[in-house]
């Protein structure tokens, strides 16, 4: 038979284990949710990871992209001869658009770190589906040409087409061992 005396030592065993049980319960529960914590922000710092690799993939894609749209050429590549190459692409884009350049003027070039720009005003009169059917054109074009400066303006009467000018902008790599200046 149980004494008073060893119920009273029983309980106070199982209260102990209880007590003993709830605190590593508790501790079980705040690791846990440090634990969760931490996983949490270390899958963060991945995610983060993986998005800054597959913007510097991009960059560098997009880059040598770039890299091929613009032609190699000799040191002291100047106007002289970068314009009659850059009038002829222009013309062509221009002529599977519908349309034609009215005038040019080139400005000054400026080279900078092994790149040289070429930029030349044109003015032409279209309409805007030529326009637009231009716009998409340039983007694509080989060697690669910028549209740094962009001015549409309706013609004086209402039948009158629209006016347009712009600045293109060639780019070319100046090379000090390349030959004689031809694309890559």
């Amino acid at each position: 038979m149980t004494t008073p005396q060893t119920l009273k030592t029983v309980t106070a065993l199982l209260v102990v284990l209880l007590v003993a049980l709830g605190l590593g319960c508790g501790y079980l529960y705040v690791a846990s949710a440090s634990a969760a914590r931490a996983i949490s922000a270390q899958q963060a710092a991945l995610k983060q990871a993986r998005q800054q690799t597959e913007e510097r993939m991009t960059v560098t894609a997009n880059l040598s992209r770039l890299k091929a749209q613009m032609p190699e050429r000799p040191q002291g590549w100047d106007w002289s001869q970068q314009m009659p190459e850059m009038v002829d692409q222009i013309d062509k884009l221009f002529a599977a658009c519908g349309t034609k350049v009215e005038t040019l003027q080139k400005s000054p070039s400026t080279a900078k770190q092994g790149l040289t720009r070429f930029p030349l005003r044109v003015t032409l009169h279209t309409d805007l589906d030529r326009l637009t059917a231009l716009l998409n054109k340039m983007q694509g074009a080989s060697p690669a040409l910028a549209v740094d400066h962009l001015v549409i303006r309706n013609g004086e009467k209402p039948e009158e087409p629209l006016q347009v000018e712009c600045t293109l902008t060639a780019y070319a790599l100046v090379n000090a061992g390349a030959g004689t200046g031809g694309r890559r």
